[in-house]
């Protein structure tokens, strides 16, 4: 697993928190469990860059896609933004699955959006590659100093 990766499950389990409504007891509950998830994915991600750092685990993963070869690749190297850009596909996905599972809404609604979530995932697992590059960039860049 690289670090994108993890920075994914993070920002996942924090939509998560901010979509889920329930009860009090419920969201505590939730809340707790997203906590401890999130404990956990930090201590990774801190192991993941040391690792990274140390050369005893890859940044970044070559993928070999064809499929995607003429696509144009977001070229942006600022991390923060980046963040943002996965947390607001995280967003959006949330809300096109919602569309996809309302039984209250025509077939063709719900059809289309169950078409744009394979497009934003495509574009998530994008963006979750170009963290890694741009991590793994950084701690080059790091170590030569």
């Amino acid at each position: 697993m690289t670090l994108g990766y993890f920075l994914d499950l993070l920002i996942i389990n924090e939509v998560r928190r901010e979509k889920v409504v329930e009860d009090d007891a419920t969201k505590f509950s939730l809340g707790y469990e997203l906590s401890k998830q999130n404990g956990f994915l930090l201590k990774e991600i801190a192991t993941c860059v040391s690792e990274v750092y140390n050369g005893t685990r890859p940044g970044v993963f070559s993928k070999n896609k064809k499929y995607d070869r003429e696509v144009k690749k977001d070229e942006d190297y600022n991390l923060v933004s980046l963040f943002y850009k996965l947390y607001q596909k995280h967003l959006k996905l949330w809300e096109l699955e919602d569309t996809r599972r309302d039984k209250t809404i025509p077939d063709s609604d719900r059809l289309a959006a169950a078409d744009q979530v394979s497009i934003f995932n495509k574009q998530r697992n994008d963006l979750v590659e170009r963290i890694d590059f741009v991590v793994n960039e950084s701690i080059n860049k790091a170590k030569v100093s």
